[in-house]
């Protein structure tokens, strides 16, 4: 495990920032269309009010409004 400069254990590998949106389905197609991929939505099935969106090593949160 890695350590903090303070010797503590470091424990975090990664951290996805959420960002607030009016329209997420437009927001998500506008990702996709720049090589981001949906990891999950909430819910699952009908009109999602989180997406989890990955591109490369590059992670984000979206969630309506």
């Amino acid at each position: 495990m890695k350590q903090h400069p303070s010797g503590r254990p470091f424990a975090m590998e990664s951290m996805a920032p959420t960002i607030y949106v009016k329209d997420l389905n437009l927001t998500t197609d506008f990702y996709k269309q720049l090589g981001f991929e949906i990891i999950t939505t909430v819910p699952e099935k009908g009109d999602p009010i989180f997406a989890l969106m990955r591109c490369g090593g590059i992670t984000f949160v979206r969630r309506a409004k």
